[in-house]
């Protein structure tokens, strides 16, 4: 299972175990992690990406540099992965880069808003307890989100 924590602090578990920092060959390779949880859906084009990430880069250095991070990135989340083997986590895709939710991956901000939503509609305090003990802090610490009893709708 692949953990995926935004609240707060960021950090990524792969089956109850802390990714290494040394895992990450670099903050780009984090970033693109970032930009796809925090997405609705986890998608994003490819070209978005690339804007983002590489924005002074031409067309073709911005593919490339996209390409060798998504490859950083694939190795990150599936250390045992095989050469031009592809991933469960990250499928391949012209245009549309997405994580392939059917697979054993948990983002802490979905189960939060789950457990938020579901336990405004249905009046459950136990799953209005539980977003408020997945709630960490602030996405991504840049992202400012409401506080837990503004989001929860309490207040």
């Amino acid at each position: 299972m692949l953990r995926i924590y935004l609240l707060g602090r960021f950090r990524v578990e792969r089956d109850g175990v802390a990714v290494p920092k040394d895992a990450w060959r670099g903050r780009k390779t984090k970033q693109l992690l970032k930009m796809l949880a925090a997405r609705p859906e986890h998608q994003i084009h490819r070209e978005e990406l690339i804007d983002a990430l590489w924005p002074q880069a031409d067309e073709l250095a911005g593919r490339a540099q996209l390409y060798r991070t998504l490859s950083q990135l694939r190795h990150v989340l599936e250390p045992g992965l095989q050469a031009y083997r592809g991933s469960q986590y990250l499928p391949g895709n012209d245009h549309l880069l997405r994580l392939n939710l059917g697979t054993d991956i948990w983002i802490d901000v979905d189960a939060f808003e789950h457990a938020a939503n579901r336990g405004k509609s249905e009046n459950d305090a136990k799953l209005l307890e539980e977003a408020v003990a997945l709630y960490a802090g602030d996405l991504l610490e840049s992202v400012h989100l409401p506080s837990v009893p503004q989001a929860l709708g309490i207040l």
